[in-house]
């Protein structure tokens, strides 16, 4: 997500804008996010933080009753920096604000198979994030404790864990931009596509409505199923790949695979037998979706890596199963 920037209303700040930052540095503290054959190492970007929290204590010597009191110190804020060359530019969009019509460039760069979104701002943004978690309540937590001053330290510092410094401007780590279609009602008459993050995908592939940048037309032609008219970005504003960067390659698209439209109900046995054999076969058909593994008997059984199809999907298939064995079918 880098932002050179584009004399459109962009997110890069003033143009020419370098990031100088006043810091503290060390030259020990040091990290490497490179790509292998690249990494360069930086130090991160320090910043000293004043921070407080409360312990319960006595006032004075007179007092017999503990209190919160107010304690002061110090954190350091520290903000991985990262070598332009080894966060390549990776996608870039343009959007457009429906009443101003002004445009906005979005870029992002791509960090060890992760995103990273260009932030206004650049250091003294971050360190800002992480200050407003600076302060520890007064006030006991359900657990009777208050916030100390080692919980405030990880509260600022959990913070501000997705972002990295390049060139001193702040990039922070984000879902990779996609096509998502809607159909927001109207009749049945339209149909929307529009640029979104990809969703989750650590438990199951995304939902059908999900494309990856080089998947527009098939966008299209998905959301031309539910109206006669579809609106989605203007040419010159979608999502465009950079530097060989692979479309989809830090989620799970949707598998586009379907199964027999007959509801299970009304098929006899016979004709389950046969759906049912088709369905074991377009799971089958997907790279990877099936492997053979240890029984913990002697033997081999076939395990579905579900983690390949949308929850849909998994739905279909697991009635299909459900039947199976309700028929005594070997598994």
């Amino acid at each position: 997500m880098t932002a050179d920037s584009i004399i459109r209303k962009s997110h890069t700040g003033e143009a020419g804008n370098r990031g100088e930052f006043g810091t503290h540095r060390h030259d020990d503290d040091t990290i490497d996010l490179g790509v292998a054959g690249k990494g360069a190492s930086l130090p991160a970007y320090e910043q000293e933080v004043g921070i407080s929290w409360y312990e319960m204590g006595l006032p004075s010597s007179r007092h017999r009753k503990f209190v919160p009191i107010k304690q002061e110190g110090t954190h350091i804020v520290r903000i991985p920096q990262v070598s332009a060359a080894d966060a390549p530019e990776a996608m870039t969009y343009i959007s457009k604000d429906v009443w101003t019509k002004e445009e906005t460039e979005h870029r992002f760069r791509a960090i060890d198979g992760e995103l990273y979104r260009l932030v206004p701002g650049g250091a003294d943004a971050v360190t800002g994030i992480a200050r407003r978690e600076s302060s520890g309540s007064q006030y006991p937590d359900r657990w009777g404790e208050t916030v100390g001053s080692a919980k405030v330290r990880q509260q600022m510092d959990e913070a501000i864990e997705d972002f990295v410094l390049i060139d001193g401007e702040a990039w922070r780590r984000t879902p990779e931009p996609v096509y998502q279609v809607s159909n927001p009602g109207m009749g049945g008459s339209y149909a929307f596509i529009n640029v979104a993050g990809a969703p989750d995908t650590s438990e199951e592939a995304a939902s059908s409505d999900f494309f990856p940048a080089d998947q527009y037309e098939e966008a299209v032609a998905f959301a031309g199923r539910f109206g006669h008219e579809v609106s989605g970005p203007d040419e010159g504003n979608r999502i465009t790949p950079m530097n060989g960067f692979i479309p989809g390659s830090t989620w799970t698209p949707a598998t586009r695979i379907s199964f027999p439209d007959e509801p299970l109900y009304t098929l006899d046995s016979t004709q389950f037998a046969s759906a049912f054999a088709e369905v074991r076969s377009t799971v089958e058909s997907v790279p990877g979706a099936v492997t053979v593994v240890d029984d913990g008997r002697g033997g081999t059984r076939r395990k579905v890596d579900w983690t390949k199809f949308t929850a849909h999907q998994k739905s279909q298939y697991e009635n299909y199963v459900t039947r199976a064995v309700e028929e005594g079918y070997l598994l």
